[in-house]
């Protein structure tokens, strides 16, 4: 105990009991009462110090308890408190002896399996802990618009671009991208408007006997024909691995086929083909490709057959009048662009039914858009919904028109150069 503290309290106490005595004392207060009559002396008890004795009693009461605390509490660290402390004997502390550290990643040959310690007089051996071999992270890959695709849920794309904004090195990438990552498993079957290479596509049998490749012509118009038949012949495949897949759910198995991607390459052109077909055939081609569209979109994500609709507009139902806003929510969309090129894109957050309602969103959108794209000027850039909203850069594939995918012996062949006068004047400026 600190006895100074004690006695200290302990005056405080007998102070604060006399405190407390004197505010409670009464006094009488004589005054006298005067009537008609006669005179008579009244004598009342007040406390006149009621208020100073019980506050001062208080305070000093208060004191008087941390003095108390203070002389028989702990310090600081939580330690008692002794009245006469005796030094501890003092423990021995080991030297070690100096050791040099190395920063290589490897253990030096020379360094030893143990440390000597010296305790006083006595020597003892102590096992050196092991050096930590430090492992190099592996470097983090900037995240790309064809990672999106690969692992969007929805698995339907709407990709609107005007000409010369790098729709095709971007179809052709993506294509690429996810035969790489999927494997010889995934089947791709392609369509186009315009006369272009297809990473060999167009030169391999599917098992429909189509080529997985092939061009949708007014001069061959029985080639819209062949897209109808493919279709359907897709659709019964949708069928079919919808009732293996409810049959898997009944016997508890897990059913993952592989993917298959429908690919339909200048929508507009193509639809017009159609029309034409049934304007001189007397035929419905044009609306029964609409109906198994429709079907795909929604029915074919749960069996990994998707849609990849490359056209000129953002909205599903402005290319054509029977596909509505519902049809709109089964698709994500990319918008492509490049730099002296963003009309789309532009068009995509300012135009008629835009994307973004929120003029701050737009234009943060829109900010984000230029500046990427006057970084990377060679580089196409766009806008996706696949991840909320993203603005992102498309990769540079400068020779993915000359690499063939199916090739056997080489990936990038030579293409003879064609002259203009062999070539139509439609097909030169399709």
């Amino acid at each position: 105990m600190r006895w100074g503290w004690i006695v200290a309290g302990s005056s405080l106490l007998l102070f604060s009991i006399g405190v407390g005595k004197w505010g409670h004392e009464y006094k009488a207060v004589p005054y006298n009462e005067v009537t008609a009559q006669t005179a008579i002396l009244t004598v009342a008890y007040e406390q006149p110090n009621a208020v100073a004795g019980k506050m001062g009693s208080a305070i000093l009461a208060l004191g008087a308890i941390a003095c108390f605390k203070a002389g028989t509490g702990k310090d600081r660290q939580g330690n008692r408190i002794l009245p006469n402390p005796i030094a501890p004997t003092p423990v021995p502390h080991p030297v070690a002896t100096p050791q040099v550290v190395s920063r290589s990643p490897f253990p030096s040959p020379a360094a030893s399996k143990s440390t000597s310690v010296q305790y006083d007089s006595e020597e003892l051996v102590v096992p050196a802990l092991p050096q930590q071999v430090a492992q190099p992270q592996p470097e983090k890959r900037q995240v790309s618009i064809f990672d999106r695709v690969l692992t969007h849920r929805k698995k339907h794309l709407l990709i609107p671009c005007e000409t010369g904004s790098g729709k095709t090195t971007f179809e052709l990438g993506l294509i690429d991208f996810c035969r790489e990552h999927w494997g010889d498993k995934a089947e791709f079957y392609h369509s186009t408007a315009k006369p272009q290479s297809t990473l060999g596509l167009e030169d391999v049998q599917a098992a429909d006997c189509r080529p997985h490749s092939f061009l949708v012509s007014r001069e061959n118009p029985e080639s819209i024909v062949w897209l109808r038949d493919r279709l359907a012949w897709l659709n019964r495949r949708l069928t079919q691995r919808g009732e293996t897949r409810q049959q898997a759910e009944r016997d508890g198995r897990k059913f993952t086929p592989p993917p298959i991607r429908i690919i339909i390459d200048e929508w507009q052109k193509t639809m017009l083909v159609a029309e034409t077909y049934d304007r001189k055939n007397g035929t419905d081609i044009e609306n029964e490709i609409i109906d198994l569209i429709v079907d795909f979109a929604v029915s074919g994500r749960e069996d990994d057959i998707a849609l990849w609709i490359f056209g000129q507009d953002h909205q599903v139902q402005n290319l054509h009048k029977r596909l509505n806003k519902g049809i709109q929510k089964q698709f994500g969309l990319i918008v492509l662009g490049i730099q002296g090129n963003l009309g789309s894109i532009s068009d995509a957050l300012y135009g008629r039914s835009p994307l973004l309602n929120r003029k701050e969103t737009k234009d943060e959108v829109w900010k984000q858009v230029q500046v990427l794209a006057s970084a990377n000027p060679k580089r196409g850039v766009c806008y996706s919904n696949l991840y909320s909203h993203e603005v992102l850069e498309v990769p540079y594939l400068p020779d993915i028109k000359r690499k063939r995918i199916w090739g056997k012996e080489s990936n990038v062949v030579q293409f003879p150069d064609n002259k203009p006068q062999e070539l139509e004047l439609e097909d030169v400026w399709a």
